[in-house]
């Protein structure tokens, strides 16, 4: 597996990965397939805005629990 033993440095492709590969599939086969649907999503129309909505709203939403440290 290419995370380190704790976890603390799996991307979400790689988690995604380790799950299946608890049910029978291939972890290596997992990753590339889920890096690939990843690729095949960025390269849709609009979905940097997406991306960066995804990031920026729960921040914000965040912030007056973090006193602003999530921002």
């Amino acid at each position: 597996m290419a995370c380190n033993s704790n976890r603390a440095n799996c991307t979400p492709d790689e988690v995604l990965a380790a799950t299946r590969a608890l049910f029978g599939e291939d972890y290596d086969e997992a990753v590339a397939d889920e890096r690939a649907k990843l690729e095949g999503a960025r390269e849709k129309e609009g979905s940097l805005k997406y991306e960066i909505g995804g990031a920026v709203v729960p921040a914000v939403a965040a912030a007056p629990f973090t006193g602003g440290a999530s921002v």
